[in-house]
């Protein structure tokens, strides 16, 4: 399939979901998540939630809410940036996609060792390209998609051994399921259809598995770390994405009762998406991030956090629009 007609749409250095991470302290509340996958949109690699490695001491019901906001700007071929009016061979130049999503988490625990979560992510996009004219180095016409619209959900059962009765060290196994409720068939004004990464779906049934690990250092420090794979099962209309895994690792630490902060290191790693509606030399990636963030307990069962992803790493196959920093924000609540 060529890349006119694919829209001529470079592939993305596209941070989903996956599912964003990232981990939090406070005196009654450790929250981590290890089991973001492949979600048809740009979302940023991080711990949040007490899914993961965080002890999970209640049973019931947990709720959370988390913004991410990513802006895709820079193109980069490899580790380096190149210049957009340079690439006269190319017959697109990126230039921009911005990605703003909601992402709702519904989690039960049925018991000290076994739970069960729901992931739904909505996705807000906007993204521009400039086609270049055939046989021209310098005319070009622009092109854009702007939606919003709910993208693949997840479904997540998780195992949680505690060694010790203060559950001073704890360890995690995460299996589920991303599943195909995104749309793939997004259109813009024009009637062109959007290019497969930019869709808010993939279409495909992906397996996801994980583990993760925990260990308190004092009262008020601990660390963790955590690993989780994404792969497709099956491809649909010609497109499968590339196989996902990621790991991360942190330490976190209660400033007081109610405020925290935590720092992390998040490496992402993506496979070449395959098919022939797929760019599989404009796809790929690795990526190393640096997440340093803040929490507050707002009362006994509830929680807010905040986190900056910075990258230290950023190495594409291809041609790819990656972000210089992203931003999550969330609120988290038992009941």
């Amino acid at each position: 399939m060529t890349r006119s007609a694919l829209h001529r749409v470079r592939r993305h250095a596209l941070f989903r979901h996956a599912p964003f991470r990232h981990a939090l302290v406070l005196p009654a509340i450790i929250a981590s998540h290890a089991a973001l996958a492949s979600c048809g949109g740009a979302f940023c690699t991080l711990l949040t939630d007490d899914f993961a490695p965080g002890a999970w001491t209640h049973t019931g019901w947990r709720g959370e809410l988390r913004l991410e906001y990513l802006d895709q700007k820079t193109l980069r071929s490899g580790t380096h940036s190149p210049d957009p009016e340079a690439l006269s061979q190319e017959e697109a130049i990126e230039r921009e996609s911005r990605s703003t999503n909601l992402i709702g988490s519904l989690d039960y625990r049925f018991n000290p060792k076994w739970s069960v979560a729901l992931q739904l992510p909505l996705i807000n996009r906007a993204h521009s390209h400039d086609l270049r004219a055939e046989g021209s180095d310098s005319a070009t016409t622009p092109e854009s998609w702007a939606y919003t619209r709910m993208g693949d959900a997840r479904v997540l059962a998780r195992y949680q051994h505690i060694p010790s009765d203060d559950a001073s060290t704890l360890f995690g196994l995460v299996a589920g399921f991303k599943l195909p409720t995104g749309s793939t068939s997004v259109t813009n004004a024009d009637g062109a259809a959007a290019e497969r990464t930019l869709q808010p779906g993939t279409g495909t049934l992906d397996l996801i598995l994980g583990a993760n690990a925990r260990a308190v250092l004092t009262p008020s420090d601990a660390m963790f770390g955590a690993f989780t794979t994404a792969v497709a099962t099956n491809s649909h209309d010609d497109y499968k994405p590339g196989n996902r895994v990621e790991l991360s690792g942190g330490w976190s630490h209660a400033v007081s009762p109610s405020w925290g902060t935590a720092l992390q290191l998040n490496y992402l790693h993506k496979g070449r998406d395959s098919g022939e509606q797929a760019e599989p030399d404009n796809s790929g990636l690795d990526t190393v991030q640096l997440s340093p963030g803040l929490t507050v307990a707002l009362s006994d069962n509830t929680s807010a956090y905040g986190f900056v992803q910075l990258p230290l790493y950023q190495h594409v196959n291809g041609i790819q629009l990656v972000q210089k920093w992203s931003l999550a924000l969330g609120l988290s609540s038992h009941f």
